[in-house]
């Protein structure tokens, strides 16, 4: 096929797209950086992205009040509250090393499209359930200290926390995946959190707080885990899938040895889970008896096996605790969002329909059966039944705002008595609130405490929560009610738009196309990785979500155009001369990578100048020409809906230049190194540098939509303007807490 816009000419070859659907793999395969989705050969993990996005939920769309006036009267126990603390003092932890890992290890590691955009999504459901759990102890009034000894001192929460984090800390930094025993820790990295963490140890406490729900105690928090547990059993699912494909793909990781290894981790797994069962329900507590418990993670474990091919560890085991495996079936009963249509659900929809027409064309590259069977033959392993993952109810949320939404997280007072002692049953369990104390202090941008949860309260930086807040807040998608796309569409097709304007428009869906991939743009993963105050992970691990978004807006726009994504991409990459970008960014992205630690002066100003580069460079003045130009266009009335569309993540960008900028402030406050003269000197000089890069875009942009040179000169001067702004800001701007839009930003848009 041949294409011609304007002077360019674009051959697309048939059999190339043939060969580039066989390319794809879990591992291996070729890495396109998440928006090259079609053809599409893991149907499979786009049909649950689908289910999960239509599932979405926010912790502030539960009512609250009446688990708070059961908290604080007479009417549960000192046991049923010390469930609850429990069930908060893990998950705080948990929910943040499942997403950690998501972020660090798999997502980075898959090279398969469609498996980015699911796995971002899971990533962006472990911040929500982190949300939710400072929404429970904000309402409760619990002391935030408290919740941090919980899942630093009990004894069985440490265990169950290190068990995992063995599983993922080794994968973290450029796994070599052509090793077979590299494939190995991948796969059982993903067995573990799949279904002995997130299918497993996650069990008891669901089991337990359901059982309160389910007597007329906490039904908030019930709610709430709940929901949770709707997601787990996605991410269950979606890990179990990747699995199972990575043996398939990879016969040569399933040997017998290899089996018998994961048996007996899901072994390991389970006598944890029963020590903190123990810990948590003493016998004959909230309608639930231990023995039961315990038998129900026998019987969950088995369940899990035998999904991966594994043999069972008590073949034939009955369920314990069929009223909460009924509750989870009655999915087919309710549906979730009855009273609430959300963009979300319509996205949901829209990839649907688009997905089953791509679908239809893709041929024998589609995996569409459970790969279950046979990917143990190297194992000698007979073929067992396989249990299938079911979904938790679907039920409708109150449509009303709740007043006691979570504004401001203020730690409770601290009492005098720095150990709190809970005699809960026949044992004795002490928290010292002094040790939680110094755990907060040590709270630092870098080399603080790392420990890969979401301990976050009580909050440090609590500008960070805000921007987190603001972000989950102003969420937008392109099938959002005032994205309209209708009128853009008449206006390409009936030739209302001379040949520049298309190719302004040609190139800016190119930009978009282009994202995950430009240069730089491994800076704010890196980033991440890097910071150690969980709150800063928190906000910054939106990033798979905002991708995702950009995604979904991308397959928008080109299909009412009915434009051709490869012309776009490629159109723009020759227009924006990507390899100047890329020799003068890269050394700055493997320096960062290359820092195993931030302790000396050196790596704390690498670090520094990653942060000044990914925000005041990237975020605030990367091709900001080129958006200048469709609003232009926007405001001549043509394209309306690419130009709102465009202009919502604009300022998405420039809410993540807020951040930059305010972590880099904090950084400086905290490291020596970087609160000097001379190495804002070296900042200005890539500030300069950066600005020479973006004009030499605007006259390459100039040439090609015949841009006057007025308007030309105008643009270079606000390129200049706004990079002065920026270096001014970098000595002036304040911490705590920000305005969360960057006003200078909004007048340039």
């Amino acid at each position: 096929m041949r294409y011609t816009l304007q002077n360019h000419h674009f051959e697309l070859h048939t059999h190339r797209a043939e060969a580039a659907l066989a390319a794809k793999r879990i591992i291996g395969g070729h890495d396109t950086g998440g928006f090259d989705l079609f053809p599409v050969k893991y149907d499979w993990a786009l049909e649950k992205y689908g289910i999960m996005m239509a599932n979405h939920w926010e912790p502030d769309d539960i009512q609250m009040q009446k688990d708070v006036e059961q908290w604080q009267s007479d009417e549960v126990t000192e046991i049923e509250r010390w469930i609850i603390r429990m069930g908060i003092g893990y998950f705080s932890a948990a929910e943040g090393i499942v997403g950690d890992n998501i972020q660090h290890v798999v997502r980075d590691l898959v090279t398969a499209a469609e498996l980015k955009v699911v796995l971002g999504r899971h990533a962006h459901e472990e911040n929500i359930h982190a949300d939710s759990l400072l929404y429970m102890i904000s309402s409760l009034g619990i002391n935030p200290h408290e919740c941090e000894a919980m899942f630093e001192q009990i004894p069985t929460i440490v265990k169950k926390n290190e068990f995992v984090t063995r599983h993922s800390r080794g994968l973290r930094r450029g796994l070599d995946l052509t090793q077979l025993g590299n494939q190995r820790l991948l796969a059982k990295n993903l067995f573990v959190f799949g279904q002995c963490m997130e299918g497993t140890q996650f069990y008891g406490l669901f089991a337990m707080i359901l059982s309160l729900k389910r007597y007329g105690k906490f039904k908030g928090i019930g709610e709430m885990f709940e929901y949770t547990l709707r997601d787990e059993t996605n991410h269950i699912e979606l890990f179990r899938r990747l699995f199972l494909e990575l043996l398939a793909e990879n016969p040569a990781i399933a040997t017998r040895t290899f089996r018998d290894e994961l048996v007996a981790t899901m072994q390991e797994a389970v006598a944890m889970e029963k020590e903190f069962i123990r810990d948590c329900l003493p016998s004959g507590a909230v309608g639930l008896r231990r023995e039961d418990a315990e038998l129900y993670i026998d019987y969950i474990a088995d369940s899990r096996l035998r999904g991966c091919g594994l043999p069972a560890l008590n073949p034939g085991l009955a369920d314990p605790l069929p009223w909460l495996d009924e509750s989870i079936r009655m999915l087919k009963e309710k549906n979730f969002f009855e009273t609430r249509v959300t963009s979300y659900q319509k996205v949901a929809s829209y990839l649907s329909e688009l997905f089953k027409t791509e679908k239809e064309g893709t041929g024998p590259g589609v995996s569409a059966h459970d790969p279950v069977v046979g990917v143990w033959q190297t194992a000698d392993q007979e073929a067992s039944d396989i249990q299938s993952t079911t979904l938790l109810p679907q039920k409708a949320l109150k449509p009303e705002v709740q007043e006691m939404a979570l504004t401001t997280l203020k730690p409770a007072p601290i009492p005098k008595a720095q150990e709190v002692t809970y005699p809960i049953g026949n044992r004795v369990f002490r928290l010292d609130r002094g040790k939680a104390e110094a755990a907060y202090a040590a709270k630092r941008v870098i080399n603080g405490r790392e420990s890969l949860t979401f301990n976050l309260l009580p909050l440090r930086y609590e500008w960070a929560y805000d921007f987190y807040k603001q972000m989950k807040t102003t969420h937008w998608g392109p099938m959002s009610a005032d994205i309209q796309m209708n009128l853009d569409a008449e206006q390409w097709h009936s030739g209302l738009l001379n040949a520049e304007e298309k190719g302004l428009v040609v190139l800016s869906l190119g930009w978009l196309a282009s994202l995950p991939r430009l240069p730089g743009a491994g800076l704010q993963q890196g980033i991440r990785m890097h910071v150690t105050a969980p709150e800063l992970k928190l906000v910054l691990g939106r990033e798979p979500q905002d991708i995702n978004t950009r995604q979904e807006a991308l397959l928008f726009a080109a299909q009412c155009f009915g434009l051709n994504l490869h012309e776009c991409e490629a159109r723009f990459k020759e227009v924006a001369r990507l390899k100047e970008r890329r020799e003068w960014l890269s050394p700055h992205e493997l320096a960062l990578m290359d820092c195993q630690d931030l302790v000396s002066d050196a790596a704390q100003k690498t670090f520094g100048r990653a942060v000044f580069l990914a925000g005041s460079c990237l975020k605030g003045l990367a091709f900001c020409s080129l958006h200048s130009s469709l609003a232009d266009l926007a405001a001549q009335g043509k394209c309306p809906g690419l130009g709102n569309m465009m202009s919502k993540i604009y300022a998405d960008e420039a809410c993540y230049l807020n951040i930059f900028e305010h972590l880099l402030s904090e950084a400086s406050k905290e490291n020596p190194a970087l609160n000097n003269q001379l190495f804002r000197g070296e900042l200005r000089v890539l500030m300069s540098q950066f600005l020479e890069l973006e004009k030499a875009f605007l006259r390459q942009l100039c040439s090609e939509t015949k841009m006057t040179e007025t308007r030309l000169s105008e643009l270079a001067h606000q390129l200049d303007e706004i990079g002065g702004r920026t270096l001014v800001r970098l000595t002036e701007l304040p911490t705590g807490r920000s305005v969360l839009m960057n006003p200078a930003h909004d007048d340039d848009l």
